[in-house]
């Protein structure tokens, strides 16, 4: 099986290659606290007679911590690891960690059961801004190597973290580590890879405006790249919050 992408408030539940699901990846856009990590999930008695009992009805084992292609849950370390498990176990920590995911999950089952047409709309829907998401996440790859490319060219390669954050701090109120930090996710995540499409958006318009403005008026040195990047954020952000509020925007002609 292939794994594909499974978007969840516009951030990506990581799968492997036999569609099992990231369960930190679930707990972490779920903003829970670390005692409802997985493996703290694991530790209640009911968890082990759920999964046990999926394992039993699936013909499969349960074997804890290892990567048994026979199991219906393990733990992978490293680089996107995490605790990958089979749907029916995924389902069971989303519902665990919020209530109101619980109730959505059985009136969503309860519609498919009795025919609810209106149901192919919604998910429609829903699979089209998962891959608008997806669109805008590729191009901001695209703008993010223009922009470290512009601070590398300009005397700033050393400092494109610094920089960064100096965005970041202007639109998302923080650094990259306090974000982390701030939003419960784990430690070395990349944060962009977790920002919502309207943060994104911000976040990759900043980094284009920055540079062209680096490139056009050959600033030079990471404090200079820095406050340019700075000034553009704030332009930004200041752009992005009067079309919400409805406020006049450029000439009134």
């Amino acid at each position: 099986m292939i794994a594909n992408d499974l978007i969840i408030f516009d951030q990506k539940v990581g799968e492997d290659l036999r569609g099992y699901l990231n369960l930190t990846d679930i707990w972490r856009i779920a903003g829970s606290p670390s005692t409802k990590t997985p493996p703290n999930w694991r530790q209640n008695p009911t968890t082990d007679e759920y999964i046990l009992a999926v394992a039993q009805n699936l013909g499969k084992s349960y074997v804890k911590g290892k990567n048994d292609t026979n199991s219906v849950i393990y733990t992978k370390s490293g680089r996107g690891g995490g605790t990958f498990a089979h749907v029916l176990v995924a389902l069971a920590y989303g519902e665990y960690l919020s209530p109101e995911l619980a109730v959505e999950i059985k009136r969503t089952y309860q519609r498919v059961r009795t025919g609810d047409l209106t149901l192919v709309d919604e998910i429609l829907a829903k699979a089209d801004a998962a891959r608008h998401h997806n669109e805008v996440r590729d191009l901001s790859k695209e703008i993010r190597k223009k922009y470290t490319d512009s601070l590398a060219n300009h005397g700033a390669k050393s400092a494109i973290g610094y920089c960064t954050d100096a965005i970041y701090e202007v639109l998302l109120g923080g650094t990259a580590k306090q974000i982390i930090h701030d939003r419960q996710l784990p430690a070395k995540t990349n944060v962009r890879n977790t920002l919502p499409t309207g943060e994104l958006l911000q976040t990759m318009n900043t980094e284009y405006l920055s540079a062209e403005r680096i490139d056009g008026l050959d600033i030079q040195g990471k404090e200079p790249c820095a406050e340019a990047s700075r000034q553009v954020a704030r332009y930004v952000k200041r752009i992005f919050a009067d079309v919400r509020e409805d406020k006049p925007l450029g000439d009134s002609e």
